[in-house]
């Protein structure tokens, strides 16, 4: 079914947006009362308004770079393999 595969790539997308806030966010505002596995609150409003690419596994994709593209690359899984800016 195309619009469960497209509903599940915008899952995995907006998962891969969280993960990348969250491997760049700096812990140093850590409140004192907060576990070390309790996840932290991520503001993603730095992705509003970028236009997002999924790359299925062995997908062709243009090598042009563009900050306003957030990229997300999946294996033959669908799992997500690789997320980055351009």
């Amino acid at each position: 079914m195309p619009s469960d595969r497209n509903d599940r790539r915008t899952a995995l997308a907006g998962l891969a947006a969280a993960a990348l806030l969250a491997g760049c966010a700096g812990r140093e505002g850590a409140r004192a009362d907060e576990s070390p596995g309790e996840a932290p609150d991520i503001d993603l409003s730095p992705l509003e308004g970028m236009s997002l690419r999924v790359v299925p596994a062995g997908g062709a994709m243009t090598m042009d770079y563009r900050p306003d593209r957030l990229t997300v690359v999946l294996d033959e899984d669908e799992r997500i393999e690789r997320i980055h800016v351009g």
